[in-house]
């Protein structure tokens, strides 16, 4: 970042894609430097951190923008239209499922932020876009594979149960310990849609999309 400074010809904007717990202060100096940042989410670790974060950025007169890559992809990208086309009816009922393998080192897992506001921001972020509605409660739980995660309180798995303000409800679960011998999608969402005129499963992965 103090390159900012060194530059032949002023910078338009940088584009942030480093672990979260470093966002904050590396979005202050480009905020010092009169330098806009796009950054990937979350923008902070906690939500009075991003609320600080933004009001600095303002304060300094950038553009802070956080963005959600996931929103471009083609397979989300059909399964957003075939909600919004109507393809499928009325959705009642979203079951998420999401799951790493092979499962990450557990050196990323102690630094490579929280599976609520890393992880699962990416489903709740998509759901809310694709139903065009809004999370008015949510129930959360985690819990941890291994003694060391349990310490340091970093969660592997998760399970979050969401009410939105139309009255549809959303479950997400969010795995980073699936080991050999577990069925699961690679690297890949499952989406459970039940709706008024039956169920349909959205296998949703970052490269196709199978309705």
């Amino acid at each position: 970042m103090d390159d900012t400074h060194n530059v032949n010809k002023p910078l338009d904007g940088i584009v942030l894609s480093t672990p979260t717990f470093t966002h904050g202060e590396y979005i202050r100096q480009a905020a010092d430097a009169k330098v806009s940042v796009f950054t990937e989410k979350p923008v902070d670790e906690t939500a009075d951190k991003i609320q600080k974060t933004f009001e600095y950025a303002h304060k300094a007169g950038i553009q802070l923008c956080c963005g959600f890559q996931r929103r471009f992809d083609p397979s989300y990208v059909a399964t957003k239209r075939a909600l919004q086309s109507g393809q499928i009816g009325d959705p009642l009922v979203s079951n998420i499922f999401f799951a790493d393998h092979p499962c990450p080192p557990k050196e990323f897992l102690m630094t490579g932020g929280n599976i609520f506001m890393d992880l699962s921001t990416h489903d709740v972020d998509f759901i809310t876009d694709a139903l065009q509605d809004r999370v008015i409660s949510v129930y959360a739980s985690g819990t941890s594979s291994d003694s060391d995660l349990e310490t340091a309180n970093v969660h592997d798995s998760a399970t979050m149960v969401m009410k939105m303000s139309k009255g549809k409800l959303k479950k997400k679960q969010n795995m980073q310990i699936v080991h050999d011998g577990v069925e699961t999608i690679l690297k890949s969402y499952v989406i459970f849609l039940i709706h008024r005129n039956g169920r349909h499963t959205f296998h949703v992965t970052f490269g196709s999309v199978r309705i």
